[in-house]
């Protein structure tokens, strides 16, 4: 794994991914990049971002850490793109994982999260999971053993277009980090 390798932000910054440090991370790379990415690659009804995915998964808090968490529980695609359960989980896919790990990390000391994704956060991405399934894809299998332990959550999916994403976004997050600055 070469470790120079980088991409590109929209900040104009350069992101190692592979070697990230903190001075590459910035909220207005990590909010734009998640709100023009679509959930389930694009097998949606509608458009619908890892952005409102992210905002929605923190609305399931009460303001605190949990929250914050899910605000950012896939910050780490804003750099790396969103891959799809079923290839994510397999072995060859290990690097993918470490990467991803790795960045979610490097972003939780940055902006004072839990190193690791509280188990509260992972229910509730799995409950927004099962309920993203069963609303807005197109011939979800919900009977999936894979399934079993998720809920319908009582969400309204909002469909931001990618701008409107980007800024409730930035939104939630200030609502969440006050202390925080922008740039």
């Amino acid at each position: 794994m070469n470790k120079d390798e980088y991409i590109g932000t929209y900040t104009g910054r350069r992101v190692h991914i592979f070697n990230p440090s903190a001075d590459e991370i910035h909220i207005l790379d990590i909010a734009t990049a998640l709100s023009r990415i679509c959930r389930f690659n694009g097998h949606c009804r509608q458009f619908y971002s890892v952005a409102e995915h992210s905002i929605l998964a923190s609305l399931l808090f009460p303001p605190g850490i949990n929250a914050k968490a899910a605000l950012f529980h896939d910050a780490g695609e804003a750099y790396l793109g969103d891959i799809v359960r079923p290839i994510k989980r397999q072995l060859e896919m290990k690097f993918y994982r470490k990467a991803e790990g790795n960045l979610y990390r490097l972003i939780a000391k940055i902006f004072g999260l839990p190193e690791e994704i509280p188990a509260a956060v992972h229910q509730a991405d799995n409950d927004m999971l099962f309920t993203e399934l069963a609303t807005i894809t197109p011939d979800a299998d919900l009977q999936s053993p894979r399934l079993k332990n998720y809920r319908l959550l009582p969400i309204l999916f909002h469909h931001w277009t990618p701008e409107e994403a980007k800024e409730e976004f930035l939104k939630r997050y200030q609502q969440l980090f006050s202390q925080e600055s922008l740039l």
